[in-house]
């Protein structure tokens, strides 16, 4: 058992079930931006965890892995409470929170913080009778929630309107700290007979890799010339799917290799059929990539100034996108949208979750100067 530095108030177990791609980005970040609490983890391995590293381990108190089976998983995060005795135990996903709040009532002495991350009720692979099933279990759960932790706005009010959590918090995911000469280049790559279109994320019926492939399809029987990639990995069927229709899949990668490939394109594809808030949204922006996402309602209220709910909207906005103004100034627009997921926020939506004041001198990175926005020169096409 790991001797604690700090009083149990500032000692948080993390329990994941999905190691990797957005929800580990999020977690990293969350332990960057409060640096004086002590940080556990439990956690579940999946395909994408190897391409975190070899050092990422390192950034926790202590790591442990989750056992196979339900019940056996249960059992673990109960006994792991009960060595640690941390003030808060935080659980991400919706297999995490179901192990979490099973597992230890929350109390005085023990805060349970959820964050759904996408709630799974919201999945439309499901069957509907199923997706009922789900929601009722977070009903039931949210009894047993100290703090409903959404990640959007709208996963926060969801919570709100469906669950008797006594409180809610918005903690906003961010983009990613990029290098100094990636930051100051205020500009999209100009490419205007050829350009590159990147969609990203974990390859299921989520990310609809079927969406993407069709707006791309239709984009070349229309006699436009793009380069299409997709950075991530996953399911083998769709990946195969993703290359035989000329879209080149990365795999998994290393999280810097990920945005350096990311970097290469001109515009991001965002397909997603349902979402909590996805980071590859902030990374595409932090990137200076004009950002194109389906109209979904993850999004509902941000201001996000391109959105398209078929792919045969795509081709109508090209010769829009050919335009490297036009571009630069999406690029603008979509970063003032995401003005408020800021590394100060989400530290105090991270402490107030927690029930922890802040220490004097600890405010977190330093935030990035926003961009202001700018109208589009062009009419149409985004909505």
């Amino acid at each position: 058992m790991v001797r604690s530095r700090l009083d149990p108030t500032k000692r948080v177990l993390h329990i994941t079930e999905a190691m990797g791609g957005g929800v580990a980005s999020a977690l990293f970040d969350y332990l960057r931006s409060t640096p004086e609490l002590e940080h556990h983890l439990l956690y579940v391995s999946r395909a994408e965890t190897s391409a975190l590293g070899a050092q990422w381990k390192e950034l926790f108190t202590s790591v442990q892995e989750l056992p196979q089976g339900q019940l056996n998983r249960i059992r673990k995060v109960r006994s792991r409470i009960k060595e640690l005795k941390p003030g808060v135990v935080h659980s991400h996903s919706s297999f995490a929170g179901f192990y979490a709040r099973l597992a230890a009532a929350k109390s005085a002495s023990l805060r349970q913080v959820h964050t759904p991350h996408c709630y799974a009720f919201e999945r439309l692979d499901l069957k509907r009778p199923l997706r009922l099933a789900l929601r009722l279990i977070e009903w039931t759960l949210s009894f047993n929630t100290t703090v409903l932790a959404g990640c959007s706005p709208r996963e926060t009010a969801l919570g709100a309107r469906r669950f008797l959590s006594p409180q809610r918090s918005y903690l906003p995911n961010l983009a990613p700290e990029l290098p100094i000469r990636q930051q100051t280049a205020d500009s999209v790559s100009v490419r205007t007979e050829v350009l590159r279109v990147t969609g990203a994320g974990r390859l299921g019926a989520q990310k609809d890799p079927e969406l993407f492939i069709s707006a791309i399809q239709q984009l070349r029987q229309a006699g436009n010339r793009v380069v299409a990639s997709w950075v991530g990995g996953g399911d083998p069927v769709l990946v195969d799917r993703l290359n035989r229709a000329g879209v080149q899949v990365t795999g998994w990668l290393p999280r810097p290799e990920a945005l350096e490939r990311l970097a290469d394109n001109d515009v991001y594809l965002h397909t997603a059929a349902w979402e909590g808030f996805p980071l590859a949204v902030l990374e595409a922006s932090a990137l200076h990539l004009a950002t194109v996402v389906r109209d979904i309602a993850a999004f509902q209220g941000l201001g996000l100034p391109a959105k398209i709910t078929e792919s045969s909207e795509l081709p109508g906005l090209w010769e829009q996108l050919r335009d490297p103004i036009f571009r630069a100034e999406l690029v603008a627009q979509t970063r003032y949208a995401l003005r408020s997921n800021t590394r100060s926020a989400q530290r105090q939506a991270l402490l107030e979750a927690y029930a922890i004041e802040a220490e004097s001198g600890l405010t977190g990175s330093a935030e990035p100067t926003s961009t202001e926005a700018r109208s589009v020169a062009h009419s149409g096409g985004s909505r």
